[in-house]
Parts: C-alpha cells; structure tokens; sequence
C-alpha cells in the first residue's frame, strides 16, 4: 500500500491532498490521538468494538476531510500564519493619551 507524494521543483509536500508539512503534521496528531482515545474507549465503555472502530473511521475521515479543506483554502503556510496572528496581542496598551487626542482633532 503506497500513498501518492507529489513534490514539484520549489512546490510544497502534497499527500492526498494536504499541502505543507504543518497541515500533514496536524494530520498525523489527530489520528494518533483518535486512536488512543478510541484504544482507551474499548476498555472502558461498555461497547461493542466494531462500533468503536466505525466511530474512530468516522473521525479519521472528517479530520481529513477539514484538513484538505483547510490547506487548500490557507495555501503552505497557513498554519503558521495563524499560529503567529494568535500571539500578536488583541489590545494595544499606550502610556500615553496624546495618540487618543491626535485622533479627535482630525
């Protein structure tokens, strides 16, 4: 079972349809983490197992699905693009009020 890798000269990492190493990134801590919790569920929860696997199928897909959504909508360096506009602060503090009078007398 071979899976499609697509890399051009000076073109990002393309595998069924994620482009970028941060959405494929992504990609794989999902589906480790849908299977733990769906490993951890079977032991727990009084279910039958192939209900379990069909629910964890049914994640891996739907996280697939977003990520190819979103990595061809943000292009390769979307992740981080929005990484980095989380750290930027939402309100700027000024010591000063002269900016704020600036402002009324235009």
């Amino acid at each position: 079972m071979g899976y499609e890798i697509n890399k051009g000269a000076d073109r990002p990492l393309q595998v069924r349809g994620v482009v970028g190493m941060d959405y494929l990134g992504l990609l794989v801590k999902w589906i480790i983490g849908i299977v733990v919790v769906g490993g951890v569920s079977a032991v727990f929860v009084p279910l039958p197992g192939w209900m379990i696997f069909i629910a964890c199928g049914i994640g891996i897909y739907v996280i697939y699905v977003r990520l190819v959504q979103r990595s061809s909508n943000q292009g390769t360096g979307g992740y981080t693009r929005q990484q980095a506009r989380l750290k930027l602060p939402g309100i700027l503090t000024v010591r000063r009020d002269s900016v704020y009078r600036n402002l009324r007398k235009q």
